[in-house]
């Protein structure tokens, strides 16, 4: 049965250069009226952001250890949980996790230095005695974690008519498929049968030029890249769109995708 999440959003902005303000905006269990003031420099967000950036001196967050991540998620609790924060985090925790296939969905509503932090890094401070890996807050089923504030305006409507899923892969400079992308597209066509009144699966190598604009899907209503990214030495991203025969991997620039004209936004 698929999991019902109720919202928990935490407030998080910037007050000044050494500190940040962090409350509950709303929860099962209340909301705070003020905020706690927690020390976190600009200068500490901006070093924990670029040590994820692949070109970094510790190659980026596919080289973390384990003793690094439970560093990162301790400090990063600290922050997000101080204790008024996390009382009515468990308090809510407690409301849910009894119901039947309910859960918790943490929704970080954060100004930009630090909603894009590491925050799915962050470990249960109530935990730290169960194991390196257990504490860690999203290794929890019932416990999700979105960067966006709740809208209550935002409605969901009705499909009229299927929409499109482009698939775009990566290909060898031969025709090979090392990566397995048609194979992947295959089995995500499989799982879509249910539903295939709505989605419409369509695929295309990354090398074609039309690959990744919106007119050759008919304003693709979900995109799925399924290849390789990079960041180059200043954090630039970059795609890989064809391997060539000699491996390694052939970069272009991350495209922006643009909508379609008329499409939604």
């Amino acid at each position: 049965m698929p999991r019902r999440y109720e919202d928990l959003v935490i407030v998080a902005k910037r007050r000044n250069a050494p500190e940040i303000g962090v409350r509950i905006e709303a929860s099962p269990a209340g909301r705070m009226t003020e905020g706690v003031t927690v020390a976190f420099p600009v200068q500490e967000g901006v070093e924990l952001r670029a040590s994820f950036f692949s070109g970094s001196a510790r190659g980026g967050r596919a080289e973390i250890t384990i003793d690094e991540a439970v560093a990162i998620g301790t400090r990063l609790a600290d922050v997000l949980f101080p204790k008024p924060v996390f009382r009515l985090f468990a308090e809510s925790l407690g409301k849910v996790v009894g119901r039947p296939n309910t859960g918790l969905r943490i929704r970080l509503d954060m100004d930009a230095s630090l909603v894009d932090l590491p925050w799915e890094y962050v470990r249960r401070r109530d935990r730290e005695g169960a194991g390196l890996m257990s504490g860690f807050l999203l290794l929890d089923p019932s416990l999700s974690m979105v960067r966006q504030r709740g809208d209550a305006s935002i409605a969901i409507e009705v499909i009229k008519r299927r929409q499109s899923l482009s698939f775009v892969g990566t290909m060898w400079e031969t025709g090979g498929d090392l990566w397995q992308v048609k194979k992947e597209f295959g089995l995500l066509c499989q799982a879509l049968k249910a539903i295939a009144d709505f989605i419409e699966p369509k695929f295309a190598t990354a090398t074609k030029a039309t690959a990744f604009e919106p007119e050759r899907w008919g304003a693709a209503a979900i995109f799925h890249y399924s290849g390789h990214c990079y960041f180059d030495d200043v954090g630039r991203p970059y795609l890989a769109r064809e391997v060539p025969k000699s491996g390694g991997g052939r970069r272009w620039p991350l495209p922006r995708l643009r909508r379609a004209p008329g499409s939604p936004s």
